[in-house]
C-alpha cells in the first residue's frame, strides 16, 4: 500500500463516517485526526457522537472510538504531514483546503477532499505534481485561493450552518466518494492514471465521475 500514514483533517459530519471506514483498511494507530471543535447538540443528529460527548473536542472524542492519533486543534500554515502520506480534507471552509494543499506541495503528501451541502457530495484527489494543472483544485475551483469565508480561526457567527444546512446521507456520500478514492489511489503499483477518477460529484438529480483524462474540462 503507497501510503504507511493517514490524516482526518476535520471530524465533523464528513470526518467521523470517514474514519469509521477508513480504520478498516489501515492500522489505527497509523491515522491522525485533527480538529478544534468540541461537540454540540446540533451535532449530533448527523454526527457519530452522543449526548455524554458534548462539550468534548471531536478530534479526542473519535480517535477514543477507532483507538487512532489526535490533534485537537485547527490547522494553519506550520501543518506539516509526514511526507508520502494522505490527507484527507473533510473540512467545511476554503480557508483550511488552502492550508491543506499547500501543505501537500511542501510535503510531498496527497491529498484527498471531500465536501457537501444538503444533498450535494463530492470527493476529489490531488497529488503535488499536479499543481498549476487542469486537475489541481485551486485551478479548477479558484475561490480556494481567496475565500475565507468560514475560517475557524477567525470569529464564527454559525451563519455558515444556518444557510448550508447538511444532512447525514449527504455526509456519509461525502466520505464514501473519498474512499473509493482512497483505495484507487493507494495501490503499491498505478497504472495508466489517465484513466483513473480524480473527482466524484453527486447534486440530487445528477451524478459525474470525472476522469485524470479529463483534467482540461472544465467543472461545473
Amino acid at each position: 500500500m503507497r501510503y504507511n500514514t493517514c490524516y482526518i483533517v476535520g471530524c465533523g459530519g464528513i470526518g467521523c463516517w470517514l474514519a469509521l471506514c477508513l480504520a478498516k483498511s489501515f492500522p489505527p494507530d497509523h491515522i491522525h485526526l485533527i480538529d478544534g471543535d468540541i461537540v454540540e447538540e446540533r451535532n449530533l443528529d448527523r454526527q457519530l457522537f452522543s449526548d455524554s460527548d458534548i462539550g468534548s473536542n471531536k478530534a479526542k472524542v473519535l480517535a477514543g472510538i477507532i483507538n487512532a492519533n489526535f490533534v485537537s486543534d485547527y490547522i494553519d500554515a506550520s501543518f506539516s504531514p509526514d511526507s508520502g502520506s494522505l490527507v484527507f480534507g473533510c473540512v467545511d471552509n476554503h480557508p483550511a483546503r488552502r492550508e491543506i494543499l499547500a501543505a501537500s506541495d511542501r510535503r510531498g503528501c496527497d491529498v484527498i477532499i471531500a465536501a457537501n451541502e444538503i444533498i450535494e457530495a463530492e470527493a476529489y484527489f490531488y497529488m503535488p505534481n499536479w499543481s498549476g494543472t487542469g486537475v489541481d483544485p485551486r485551478i479548477y475551483y479558484p475561490a480556494i485561493n481567496t475565500d475565507r469565508a468560514g475560517d475557524p480561526r477567525m470569529p464564527c457567527t454559525g451563519q455558515g450552518q444556518v444557510a448550508h444546512p447538511q444532512l447525514a446521507a449527504a455526509n456519509m456520500a461525502a466520505a464514501s466518494y473519498a474512499m473509493i478514492l482512497c483505495h484507487y489511489h493507494c495501490r503499491d503499483e498505478i497504472p495508466d492514471m489517465r484513466y483513473w477518477p480524480y473527482h466524484f460529484l453527486s447534486t440530487g438529480s445528477t451524478s459525474e465521475c470525472r476522469w485524470v483524462e479529463d483534467k482540461n474540462k472544465p467543472v461545473t
